[in-house]
């Protein structure tokens, strides 16, 4: 599924809601696949046209709460390498949208601006039939 996904977590740590609504989303195509030696649980990637991974992946992919049309929510284990003996595992969840929304969410001020900009291209329009 082609879909725009915004991460809530940083390293484990849940992200205020301005900063989740400020930052542009990542978009990609949403893969869940199982894992090869437990086919009951879940890895979620989200991958770009060319194959690899866009975000890194997340273990035990679960879908937590489905919207419709307002999104989902998938929750996992971000699985973080450092070198070759450390390995660091955080809480990650991702806010996916379909169809994909990679502006951040306007303020009122900036959606009225886009409001008269919209109108004066429209009236242009109408100006130049």
């Amino acid at each position: 599924m082609f879909i725009s996904v915004r991460p809530l977590y940083r390293r484990g740590l849940r992200l205020s809601a301005s900063e989740v609504k400020c930052r542009r989303a990542l978009v990609g195509w949403l893969v869940l696949q199982p894992d090869n030696l437990k086919p009951h649980v879940l890895w979620a990637h989200l991958k770009a046209e060319d194959g690899h991974d866009i975000l890194s992946k997340l273990y035990r992919a679960k879908v937590v709460e489905c919207r419709g049309p307002d999104g989902m929510l998938i929750t996992g284990i971000d699985i973080q390498a450092k070198g070759r003996k450390t390995v660091y595992e955080y809480e990650q969840a991702w806010w996916c949208e379909a169809p994909p929304r990679q502006e951040p969410f306007a303020d009122a001020v900036e959606r009225r601006r886009r409001a008269v900009e919209a109108n004066a291209a429209f009236e242009q329009y109408l100006a130049d039939l």
